[in-house]
Order: structure tokens, then C-alpha cells, then sequence
């Protein structure tokens, strides 16, 4: 899900995610220590869902970095904390792209 791309890892330094995937789904967890955008896309497909219109949401996702950092620019939040979190939005985005 798209909120684990930031909130959990904001409050809990430790988790990238708030949730695992799915039981015995490892993805590129184990080697990479991250979940991919082909791993998202792979569990799509096993849950039976078709991959054009993974993909299609994958690539709207991955292409929203820079607007997200720019709504993220204009926000209320202390001038820290909008650095913080553009850190963590920036190194998801890296991970998901692996």
C-alpha cells in the first residue's frame, strides 16, 4: 500500500512497512532487504490480477515522486520535519525501484 511508502517508516524507524505482504512472500525482501515494484506487481498476479493494469498503477505511482515532494514542499510542516520525511520519501522511492 502506498501509506507504507511513508507513514510507518516516519514513526517506526525500523519497519518499512506497517504490515508484511503476505505470509511466505519474500520478493526481493530477503536479497535486497527491500520489496520492489516487481515484487508488488508479482504478488498482483497471485492474488489474480491481471499485469497490464498493475503495471499501468505501478508506473502512475513511481511517476507522482516529484510530485509528492512538491506538496510536500508547500505543506504546514517545520522546515525539519519536511526534510525528514522528503529523506524517507526519497529512499522508499530508491528501494521500490530496485
Amino acid at each position: 500500500p502506498v501509506y507504507d511508502m511513508l507513514c510507518s517508516r516516519r514513526y517506526y524507524a525500523s519497519e518499512d512497512m506497517a504490515m508484511p505482504l503476505a505470509d511466505a512472500f519474500y520478493g526481493h525482501l530477503e536479497t535486497t532487504g527491500s520489496y520492489t515494484l516487481d515484487d508488488f506487481v508479482h504478488l498482483g498476479l497471485r492474488l489474480g490480477l491481471e499485469e497490464k493494469p498493475l503495471r499501468k498503477v505501478a508506473d502512475s505511482l513511481t511517476g507522482m515522486h516529484s510530485k509528492i515532494l512538491d506538496l510536500l514542499n508547500v505543506s504546514f510542516l517545520p522546515e525539519q520535519e519536511k526534510k525528514l520525511v522528503a529523506d524517507i520519501i526519497n529512499e522508499q522511492y530508491r528501494k521500490f525501484g530496485s
